[in-house]
């Protein structure tokens, strides 16, 4: 009964999350929501720009997050959003985030019904036209809960799972890792591991997937003299995963991811024959992880 509830659960932000990803990764609606930002307040986003780069590298939309995300602060404690545009997308709100014509609540939310997946009024997607939030999920979800029962451990993992799973589908739509996602979730994950496996074996974690990562980076530079075949978004993601897992499993975790992305990256040549397109590595290594979780007995339980 747990199981299924909680795939249930999964189902239901996996559609979210599928919101979620297609409003931050559309370069578009940021670059619209910092220019009307700038224009609002010329203080804001003088330094840096809102164009995108490729291969997961981070805060790519900027180089800060109130240039990325078009808000001001005022009196040093209230955020207001300077346009109609939204970060929350249209499950939310019922409205386009783009444009903000009315879309119907829950249009673009989990596909409970057939999804709206494009804006009428501008063409804006507003999620992504197959339920691969929900499908994973579902799966992510009722696989934590088949595994470790009810308890703090499945609360928390299942947590980290849904950021997996939002990071994944941004990666996947834009090729990009946000700083605004991969900060906050490691400053929490600091936090959360105090009480956990220890700040000592969290901190041990992420310098051995982080550093690990960091040297298949600078080895794919090396080697393609470019870095769009591994991005440091990649290696911060898995210096979150590192502080999640501690440090007896943060390297089996990169190992998984890994395997997986050569795995995918396998299929995809064979299927599109195509030896130059590259695959994100940010889906991979958050399968990684999971696996790890579910299968390694060396994390917290």
């Amino acid at each position: 009964m747990l199981i299924a509830l909680w795939a249930v659960l999964g189902f239901l932000i996996g559609g979210f999350a599928s919101g979620f990803a297609s409003t931050l990764a559309d370069r578009r609606h940021f670059s619209a929501l910092a220019d009307e930002s700038r224009r609002t307040n010329p203080q804001v986003g003088r330094r840096g720009s809102t164009s995108g780069t490729d291969a997961g590298t981070g805060d790519s939309l900027g180089e800060k997050p109130h240039e990325l995300i078009g808000v001001v602060a005022e009196g040093g404690s209230k955020l207001i959003i300077m346009t109609r545009r939204s970060l929350l997308p249209s499950a939310l709100t019922g409205r386009c985030h783009n444009c903000g014509a009315k879309v119907g609540l829950l249009a673009a939310g989990p596909a409970v019904v057939r999804p709206l997946e494009w804006c009428a009024s501008c063409g804006t997607r507003l999620r992504e036209p197959w339920p691969l939030g929900e499908v994973a999920g579902a799966l992510s979800f009722g696989l934590l809960a088949w595994s470790f029962g009810l308890g703090w451990p499945l609360a928390l993992y299942s947590a980290f799972a849904a950021m997996l799973i939002l990071i994944s589908l941004i990666d996947l739509r834009a090729r990009l890792i946000l700083d605004v996602l991969s900060y906050p979730s490691m400053a929490a994950a600091l936090v959360v591991s105090y009480f956990t496996i220890g700040l000592e074996s969290a901190l041990k974690g992420g310098l051995v997937a982080g550093g690990s990562l960091l040297f298949i980076y600078l080895l794919s530079v090396v080697i393609y003299r470019r870095g769009d075949a591994f991005g440091l978004g990649d290696v911060k993601l898995g210096l979150l995963i590192g502080l999640v897992v501690g440090s007896e499993a943060a390297l089996p975790a990169v190992v998984y991811g890994i395997l997986v992305g050569g795995v995918v990256g396998l299929v995809v040549l064979v299927i599109r024959r195509d030896r130059k397109m590259a695959v994100p590595y940010g889906p991979s290594l958050a399968i990684g992880a999971l696996l790890t979780i579910l299968f390694n007995p060396a994390v917290w339980r």
